[in-house]
Parts: structure tokens; sequence; C-alpha cells
């Protein structure tokens, strides 16, 4: 779908698509009724996408590059995956349901408010930061690179498991008790929980 400078809206939880790309839009949003991948794409705006909305297990994932200039929020059920692993380049980014995701952004991110059933593994190559709560009931890794910082203070957040890859100086809240798993930081650590 092309939409230079208009919003895509395709809402219909019947909605079947294998695959679906957007170009020039401004606002994004879709919903499927089972998995959907989604094609290299840029929008201005919003992006939304909601998989799995009559039931099911099936998957968000990207086939090229998506670049977001606005909040980008993704929603795969309970016991749906997301698997955003191309060179993409997201702003802030939310998972409101989703069972394992997987994240990867050429720049820096922010995680919005996320509530994921399985594990988390976020790559940035920036610093990674946390306006939002995170609420992980697997393990959560972050891999932000040497130079790069991983902020991660929001009061509500809720890790079971942390290991951070790479990352310089690095500051967790969690509203209660936290697994320090593995990890290699190059400047500082700080946890609140």
């Amino acid at each position: 779908f092309v939409a230079n400078g208009f919003d895509i809206t395709l809402a219909d939880p019947a909605n079947d698509f294998s695959s679906v790309g957007f170009g020039g839009a401004d606002d994004v949003a879709i919903t499927d009724a089972s998995g959907i991948s989604l094609n290299a794409g840029s929008i201005t705006g919003k992006l939304a996408v909601t998989a799995n909305a009559t039931g099911g297990t099936g998957t968000i994932t990207d086939n090229g590059p998506l670049v977001v200039a606005g909040d980008a929020v993704f929603a795969a059920g309970t016991t749906g995956d997301v698997t955003l692993d191309a060179a993409n380049n997201f702003n802030t980014l939310g998972v409101t349901s989703a069972r394992n995701v997987v994240v990867n952004d050429i720049n820096a991110l922010a995680l919005a408010n996320s509530t994921i059933s399985g594990t988390l593994d976020v790559t940035t190559n920036g610093g990674i930061s946390g306006p939002g709560a995170v609420v992980v009931a697997g393990k959560a890794t972050f891999t932000a690179g040497a130079a790069n910082d991983i902020l991660l203070l929001n009061a509500l957040n809720n890790f079971n498991s942390v290991g951070i890859v790479s990352g310089q100086d690095v500051a967790l809240t969690d509203r209660d008790a936290i697994d320090l798993a593995a990890s290699t930081i190059s400047g500082t650590l700080d946890v609140t929980s």
C-alpha cells in the first residue's frame, strides 16, 4: 500500500494477509486474523500492528527494514511471537502482548509499555531507554554496544531475569526481585528493586 502523506487503516479482525508493505504513509494500523509479515517500509507517523485478532499463535515478522518516525506498537497475543530482526529504525517501540520478542534497531531505541509472556531480546546500535513499563516473564537480554547506555528506570518494570550482552552505563529499576544473568558492562551498573 502506498499512501503518500495519508493514513492506512486496515482494522478488520478478519483480515488475513500473508505479508504487507506500505510506503510514504503517515499513520498505519493493521489488524490480522493470524500471523503477518511486514515488508520494508517507511512511515512518517505511528505504526500499530495486531496479529492473531481471532486467536492463534501466528508471528509478527519483518521481511526488510522498517523505519517508523512515531510510536510503533505490536500485539501478537500471549502465544504469538514478534520477530523484528532486520536493520530497523524505530523511535519508540511497545509490545502490548506477545510471547517471545526479538527487536533489532540501527540507532537508539525507547521502550514503551510492554507485556511479554516469554523472552525479550533487544539489540541496538545506540542507547536503550525505558520511559514505559516493561514486564517480561522470561529472560530479557539487551545488547547496546560498549559505548551506549541502557537506562530502564520505570518504577513499574517487572523483569524476571536480565542479561546485558554489552552496554556502557546500565541502570535498571524493577518493582520486585530481579535476577541478573551473565553480563558485560563497560561502565557502571545501578540496580534498584
